[in-house]
């Protein structure tokens, strides 16, 4: 079965269920007692008493999930159709973890959450974002754009990631466990489902990601498990590749490029 044919089918399947003070200069002459320019000389009026009884916000909550300036940058990955009809992981190019570029096409992610069903985007792509608003720092999912016929076919992890200062201080005498969600779909079966994401995380000298995606709905598709070796707030191995997302590493995404199947997940540290 050539990969093309997932592509096909996964659009039939899918559409089923459905951008960046002037001066004016003159001769100026001074006269005796003037100035020109700003007035330099005059006194500031420090009797003006100050406002003290202007209230504070105090009871204004803070948002404990907006990310620091060290989470701004978005990084992820899309694994992607490309010219050969093959399937291909890329780095995300977004400035936005709301939005995802899938082959020149800017398609938004809506900060919504899914049942488990197949959604229609406002352009008339088909969106199935595993992820919604469960996760306060990564977006995960699968999109096929359909307009045009273009047929721009993407699985897609990506989000704000950890600072590495953060990474260092995450605890290496024990593993981290992260369960979540995940859309995948096999060469067999020509069809994107849904699944369950399970990570174990060791933080010690191997430093190490081992992941199985399974449990997936209405549909034969094997349990795909993987390891991935960590190199910073990233991990990479066994057709993987993601990243540590959030503050302290609170969240954790990816995407998979096997032999028999492809998929997108995320998950929560537990």
């Amino acid at each position: 079965m050539k990969k093309t044919l997932l592509v096909i089918a996964m659009s039939t399947v899918l559409a089923a269920c459905g951008s960046s003070g002037s001066s004016t200069s003159g001769k100026v002459i001074d006269k005796p007692g003037q100035t020109t320019g700003s007035d330099i000389n005059k006194p500031a009026d420090t009797n003006k008493p100050a406002d003290t009884n202007k209230p504070t916000d105090t009871n204004k909550p803070a948002d404990t999930n907006k990310p620091t300036d060290k989470e701004q940058s978005v990084k992820g990955f899309i694994l992607s159709v490309d010219k050969s009809e093959k399937f291909g992981i890329t780095d995300v190019k977004s400035g936005s973890i709301d939005e995802i570029k899938i082959k020149g096409h800017i398609i938004a992610i809506p900060a919504v959450d899914f049942d488990g069903t197949i959604k229609r985007d406002e352009d008339g792509g088909i969106l199935q974002a595993v992820t919604g608003t469960k996760y306060s720092y990564m977006r995960a999912g699968f999109n096929d754009y359909l307009e045009g016929g273009s047929g721009a076919t993407g699985f897609f992890s990506q989000g704000y990631v950890t600072p590495l200062e953060d990474m260092k201080r995450l605890p290496k005498d024990k593993t981290l466990i992260y369960k979540g969600q995940a859309t995948g779909g096999s060469y067999a079966e020509e069809k994107t489902v849904l699944g369950k994401s399970e990570l174990i995380v060791n933080l010690g000298n191997k430093k190490s990601v081992t992941g199985k995606l399974f449990d997936w709905k209405d549909s034969s598709m094997k349990n795909i498990q993987f390891s991935a070796i960590i190199t910073g707030n990233k991990f990479e191995g066994d057709g993987t590749k993601g990243y540590f997302f959030g503050k302290e590493a609170l969240e954790i995404g990816g995407v998979y490029n096997g032999k028999e199947s492809v998929a997108a997940f995320g998950a929560k540290k537990q």
